[in-house]
């Protein structure tokens, strides 16, 4: 395990092992001029050898409008070649703004009826409060996996996300332990023991609310 006050461990990677460790969501909130907004750290889903902050305002009356950006190595070893434009150009805010509104308790659009696969209602609440909305995304793709030699342009036609969303998704389940890591320089990884676990757990937390329906329903 990394040493968290080891030399080489970077500002960032200081925050993102207390975070993990606490199991605390990469979003907080700031206070601001117009009120209040949203503040997200993490890495970049292609390319995480560097980290951005992004900010958004959600006293306003629009989805949450991005209002800054702030860009930096997630390590002290930089890549040697800068923030290229290729790296810059593939940060994209579809998945962030999608996040955003899980982690303010509000359902993202793919899952406003609440879509069932595999017998799972998937229900994702606030980020950093149910693991579960990971795990199933990490079940999904593990899924996909077995099925095509492309499983995030499946997922994405599917779901009708873009794959960066779903990139996002994944490398917070990974982060969270719910996904092994690929192997390298190719598309893999499985679900661990905890995110097996969870999804067990929800899928009969599930079955049990529909027989408690059920049996209302006939007196």
């Amino acid at each position: 395990m990394t040493d968290i006050n080891a030399p080489y461990v970077s500002d960032f990677e200081r925050r993102e092992l207390l975070r993990a460790a606490q199991r605390e969501a990469p979003w907080s909130r700031q206070p601001s001029e117009s009120g209040e907004r949203a503040v997200y750290e993490g890495r970049f889903p292609n390319t995480p050898e560097w980290a951005f902050k992004a900010y958004f305002d959600i006293e306003s009356e629009s989805d949450g409008p991005l209002m800054a950006l702030e860009i930096f190595p997630a390590t002290l070893s930089p890549p040697k070649e800068g923030l290229t434009h290729a790296v810059y150009k593939s940060l994209t805010f579809e998945w962030l703004r999608t996040d955003l509104r899980s982690w303010l308790g509000m359902n993202p659009p793919e899952v406003e009826e609440a879509v069932e696969l595999g017998g799972l209602a998937l229900r994702p609440g606030r980020a950093g409060q149910n693991p579960v909305f990971y795990a199933e995304w990490a079940r999904r793709y593990v899924d996909a996996l077995d099925a095509t030699s492309r499983p995030l342009a499946d997922l994405a036609r599917r779901w009708s996300l873009s794959e960066g969303a779903i990139r996002g998704y994944l490398h917070e389940a990974r982060r969270r332990g719910l996904l092994t890591e690929p192997p390298p320089g190719k598309a893999g990884g499985r679900l661990t023991v905890e995110a097996l676990k969870l999804l067990a757990s929800e899928y009969q937390e599930q079955r049990n609310r529909t027989r408690t329906t059920s049996k209302r329903g006939k007196r």
